[in-house]
């Protein structure tokens, strides 16, 4: 069944995703109007049900959100991004120092390539 226009999202309320898609979606359907933007609407609203495969690990989004981090600083930030990315997910252990160690040469690394 289809959405009406009274069940539309408003634009500015949708990720940057989700108007790509939507964008999308509307202009692939053959019949521009009312019935694009509820199948438009119908397929941003599924997106929500899809697992991506796709992990950015902890040094990897520090190195591109924020450059600079001592490994004292980073130390602290990388064990609680590690238990919030594999949140309700199986992870062997806590990372030992040697973890992270590794894990900031990786940041420091990447770093540049962000830069």
């Amino acid at each position: 069944m289809l959405r009406t226009s009274s069940r539309l999202r408003p634009w500015h309320q949708m990720s940057a995703r989700e108007q790509i898609v939507w964008a999308a979606a509307y202009a692939a359907h053959p019949q521009p109007g009312l019935q694009a933007a509820a199948a438009a609407e119908q397929i941003v609203s599924s997106l929500g049900s899809v697992e991506w495969p796709e992990r950015e690990e902890p040094e990897y989004r520090a190195a591109r959100l924020r450059p600079g981090l001592s490994l004292d600083e980073f130390r602290g930030w990388y064990v609680v991004e590690l238990k919030m990315l594999y949140s309700g997910k199986p992870r062997t252990s806590t990372p030992n120092e040697a973890d992270i160690a590794e894990a900031y040469k990786i940041y420091a690394m990447c770093c540049s390539d962000f830069y």
